[in-house]
């Protein structure tokens, strides 16, 4: 026996030390692995070390899993401890502590991962369980856990057979060992298994052939696979192909017999009159239609058999590259589900798919190969193996998912909930997309727009460029940005927020994701990337403004820009709908068919706005439904008076419309006095305000009244067209300038917009004061055209320009009131609430305006004013009052030093975080006053640049010199109006500790070359300001400036 123990143990630490991986001990399955055949890599890779880590705590959480049957035993559930139990859970540790010691990787890792799917949502199950009966209506979803269990085991086996069928650098043993696991786990399901033959498949087919039990069709659908994927080829190998052209036409003529006997009886037994294509329920009794059908599923299924020849064919004309994987997996798969079909419902709604499969075959064929032509060949192969890039069943299913969440399931788990407070969750989520939003555009801008993209056309650059790479994986983040606006409704789901999910909201999400995945898949750059650098500027603006609103209630009187928001979505999709038609009018090599995705979204954008922005009194009136008849309208005019009229009076003489005209202007005098009064009467005579009016969108009778005023305003519009019309009928051409048709075409489509969307308040100012004009106006052009007997009292034709320019000036002021007064109201807000109230008497802090003064005053006198008076001048001689002036500032800079260190910095202040003391407190006033002196030292350093100037120096006045000294009093007096002390005067305390060094030096420079000498440690500035960089954010402008000097 010592003898066969000691071959035992030599065996033993054979295995150990060489066989095993030395290493003992994340990533695999997402990009780098391979389905099909994925060897162990035993390198020290990270990715290699990764993959064996989680392995190692994949083996670590077997042994957690013992807790579950110790807590069955502590709450005496002894009947859920069964024989198998015992031994899966015993044996599970030893199974996987075999794999960590051995292959901690490759194609077995599946198994991990599969198995780790399932704990998830099998121990969310028992989390949900564990939280008492309230949870248990919503766990409706339990029965289904069985059947994802079934679902894991017949997925591991199959990629584990794989090892058999394909030459594979992987231990093939433990595909053995995983065997007889799975053999001990199906033994676990023989009574669900018996259970769902016995009980729940339908009585009349049980002894029909093949249908007793699903192995036989399993295992045929097996040897189909050994055949076209090893056997046959094997065998083909030193054969030549078989001619089977006159075997094919008789395949195929069968082929083609069997499936119209098979649609002929599923129109016959069914779907001809009886079935329903919304909903069929399966018929299980013995009716004869019923068996009919029942006998038709079964030839269905039977004839999924007979398709295996398709394949045979090919392997013995070794066709092999028709035999895709794809192919093989249908073919191999589809028998067993018809199996199932037949098994369990043999007849209903599902039988469709067997009558439509009838007679499509051979079109599903051909759909298949032109899907996998355009992705595997028409794709950007730069993008193949990204994230989500393989195919776009990922990201549809991602996308029907979150419609299914946000219509049904979110809803209904929300239904007897009280809404979620996600106020916090809010604001970072929206912190986030701003940043992201942010990083986006910064990334279009860097990688083609800025520079390098042409405006009219732009072809994409499929090269390894680094510029065209970086492109193209800023779509691919652009892609997954769509999925993070998922959020958005997911937080309007559980703040029950559901008025706010409309239909167009949805459709909008849920398409987004599928329109830049094709964008990324087929064109990650070039044209159609415009839409994204737009879009990501609207998002940053957007998402500020959620942002903002989220932070509560402090902060909405500053959101008075809320309304601007559906201008800008509004601008960028004419921006996109500009930019993108060009490719229909000039040559580029762009695909034209990628313009549909942004099209989706101005028509989503569209919808939107008309169904839900607009006035719903106005919808049925007549033009008010959508703008494209005023549009079309306004296009017309403008083409028939500048090309169609001008051609059809070309050989004709003038029309004489005296009268027409008069009729014309009178009508229009008539016309424009009714909107006149119609306007006074029921809004600007009494009610309205001039300051500010909001629309009135009441039935009641004065906005009714109103509303209509506008749409009547809005349809006089196109009666002024008829004046051009009249100067083209008149040959009147020279006075039909390009600024004349641009206001008459444009003046409908606008008189729409305020009509269709605020049809009343105070955008009516314009139509009061511009009716009136016009009663002026025709009234004008209805004297003049009664002949030249009335030339001599319209002596006043020269004040109608005036009288027009007075209109606009009006109107501008009207409309820009009601923004102003918000301007105005957030800056006395500012300056009354948000400052510290102890400097508001002091000189220069009222308000920032004398310091923004005496800047712009500063940087005009040297940038323009002083070199113009000093261009003839010599350069002053300065020195003296150098002298006194360095001196001055070294006085200064170490008075505020001190300071700075007796009010704070010397014992009270902490350099890791210090509030602002807004009291009264002795010391808290004397920073105040430090700082407020600092301000003034601001101004006294602008001597320093005038200086400059009067030696004529100007090479040493850099615009950045200028900048800095130009921004830094506003800079300070900011800090001193509102935080005149704390955190923010290390600045200051570290600013003039460097003034009393630099103006130190320039003092000592100034008194002569006798002193230069002494000056060797002017170099050591750089290190000194460096310091003051790393401790103080915007030190580097100041070390310039210095270096300037």
């Amino acid at each position: 026996m010592s003898s066969v123990w000691k071959i035992f143990a030599d065996f033993y630490y054979d295995l150990m030390e060489n066989k095993s991986d030395p290493r003992g001990l994340k990533y695999g399955w997402w990009n780098d692995y391979s389905l099909r055949c994925q060897p162990i890599d035993y390198s020290n890779s990270p990715k290699a070390l990764g993959m064996a880590k989680m392995s190692w705590w994949y083996f670590i959480s077997k042994f957690t899993e013992f807790i579950d049957t110790f807590l069955f035993v502590l709450r005496k559930k002894n009947n859920h401890i069964s024989t198998l139990h015992v031994i899966h859970h015993g044996l599970m540790p030893f199974s996987t502590w075999f794999g960590v010691k051995f292959s901690p990787g490759g194609h077995l890792t599946f198994f991990g991962l599969l198995n780790a799917f399932v704990h998830i949502i099998m121990y969310g199950y028992y989390l949900l369980a564990a939280f008492g009966p309230k949870i248990h209506p919503y766990l409706w979803w339990k029965k289904y856990l069985t059947t994802l269990q079934i679902t894991q085991f017949i997925v591991i086996l199959i990629h584990a057979s794989q090892l058999l069928i394909y030459n594979c650098e992987y231990p093939k043993i433990f595909l053995w060992w995983i065997a007889v696991q799975m053999s001990f786990l199906w033994y676990s399901l023989h009574d669900y298994y018996y259970d769902l033959m016995d009980n729940r498949s339908d009585r009349r087919v049980k002894d029909w052939p093949l249908m007793d039990g699903p192995l036989p069709t399993i295992i045929l659908c097996i040897i189909y696979a050994l055949i076209v994927k090893v056997i046959g080829p094997k065998l083909m190998e030193n054969r030549k192909p078989f001619g089977l052209r006159r075997t094919m036409i008789f395949y195929n003529l069968f082929q083609v017999i069997f499936s119209t006997s098979i649609f002929y009886r599923g129109m016959k037994y069914g779907w001809w009159n009886d079935y329903s294509l919304r909903c069929q329920p399966v018929d299980y009794s013995n009716n004869p239609k019923a068996v009919g059908m029942a006998e038709t599923a079964w030839w269905y299924f039977i004839s999924k058999f007979t398709e295996f020849i398709d394949t045979f064919f090919f392997v013995l004309r070794k066709k092999y590259d028709h035999i895709s994987t794809l192919h093989l997996i249908h073919h191999g798969v589809i028998p067993f589900s018809t199996w199932v079909g037949v098994k369990f419902y043999p007849g209903g709604h599902s039988t469709f798919f067997a009558l439509l499969n009838a007679f499509m075959a051979e079109l599903w064929q051909s759909i298949t190969d032109s899907y996998y032509d355009i992705i595997l060949n028409k794709s950007d192969p730069r993008v193949n193996d990204w994230p989500m890039m393989s195919g776009p069943f990922p990201t549809i299913i991602i996308c029907i998912s979150y419609v299914y969440i946000v219509k049904v399931i979110g809803p209904k788990l929300m239904e007897s909930h009280k809404p979620f407070n996600l106020r916090r969750t809010m604001i970072y989520y929206n912190l986030f997309q701003v940043i992201f939003s942010t990083w986006l555009f910064s990334e279009a801008l860097r990688n083609g727009w800025w520079n390098d993209y042409s405006f009219r056309c732009q072809p994409v650059d499929y090269s390894n460029n680094p510029k065209a790479v970086r492109m193209a994986e800023t779509c691919w983040w652009y892609y997954f940005s769509k999925f993070t606006e998922f959020i958005d409704t997911f937080l309007f789901v559980l703040r029950k927020k559901n008025d706010h999910i409309s239909t167009l909201h949805v459709i909008h999400h849920g398409i987004m994701p599928m329109a830049t995945w094709l964008g990324v898949k087929f064109t990650p750059g070039g044209h159609s990337t415009f839409l994204g650098l737009l879009n990501t500027f609207v998002h940053m603006i957007m998402y500020g403004y959620y942002l903002l609103a989220a932070c509560g209630p402090k902060i909405q009187p500053y959101l008075w820009w809320k309304k601007y928001l559906t201008t800008l979505q509004m601008t960028q999709f004419v921006l996109l709908m500009l930019h993108s038609f060009q490719l229909f009018f000039i040559e580029c090599d762009y695909p034209k068919a990628f313009m549909g995705s942004w099209w989706q979204s101005m028509m989503d954008f569209y919808y939107d706005i008309m169904e839900n922005k607009s006035d719903p009194r106005v919808k049925d009136w007549p033009m008010m439904s959508g703008p494209f008849p005023t549009i079309f309208i306004c296009i017309f005019y403008a083409y028939f008076v500048k090309v169609i009229g001008p051609k059809l009076m070309e050989k004709r003489k003038p029309f004489i419309l005296r009268r027409a005209m008069l009729y014309y202007n009178l009508f229009q005098v008539i016309a424009s006095a009714w909107i006149f009064i119609l306007s006074l009467k029921y809004g600007w005579w009494n009610d309205y305000s001039f300051r500010c009016q909001p629309v009135d969108f009441s039935n009641s009778y004065k906005a009714i009244r109103v509303a209509q005023g506008c749409w009547w305003y809005f349809i006089f519009k196109y009666s002024e067209l008829l004046d051009t019309i009249f100067f083209v009928l008149r040959k009147k051409n020279n006075q039909i300038s390009n600024l004349h048709v641009y206001h008459h075409a444009i003046m409908p489509f606008t008189a729409w917009v305020g009509t269709k969307f605020v049809p009343g308040g105070h955008s009516t100012f314009f139509a009061l004061l511009n009716s009136f004009v016009h009663i002026i106006m025709y009234g004008y052009y209805y004297l003049a055209a009664l002949g030249p007997k009335m030339k001599p009292y319209l002596w006043w034709k020269k004040y109608l320009t005036s009288l027009q320019l007075i209109q606009f000036i009006l109107v501008m002021l009207h409309a820009m009131d009601s923004w102003w007064q918000r301007v105005m109201y957030s800056y006395y807000d500012i300056m009354e609430n948000k400052s510290d109230q102890r400097v508001k008497d002091w000189p220069m802090m009222s308000g920032p305006l004398p310091t923004i003064l005496i800047c712009i005053s500063y940087a005009y006198f040297v940038k323009v004013i002083g070199p113009k008076l000093m261009e003839k001048r010599k350069p002053f001689v300065l020195r003296r009052f150098m002298i006194y002036y360095n001196l001055f500032q070294v006085i200064l800079s170490a008075w505020l030093f001190y300071q700075g260190l007796i009010n704070g910095w010397w014992n009270d202040y902490s350099f890791r975080c210090q509030p602002v003391d807004y009291s009264n407190n002795p010391k808290a006033l004397g920073m105040a006053k430090s700082s407020w002196w600092y301000y003034i030292s601001k101004f006294t350093e602008l001597t320093d640049t005038i200086m400059f100037v009067l030696r004529k120096k100007n090479n040493q006045i850099s615009n950045l010199h200028v900048y800095h000294h130009g921004i830094m009093p506003i800079s300070t007096w900011i800090g001193v109006k509102f935080v005149p002390g704390g955190h923010s005067t290390f600045f200051g305390l570290l600013n003039t500790f460097v003034h009393i060094i630099m103006y130190g030096y320039y003092l000592l420079a100034a008194l002569g070359p006798k002193i230069q000498p002494y000056l060797w440690w002017k170099k050591n500035f750089y290190i000194q300001s460096y310091t003051q960089k790393n401790n103080v954010s915007g030190a580097k402008k100041s070390f310039i400036d210095e270096k300037n000097k």
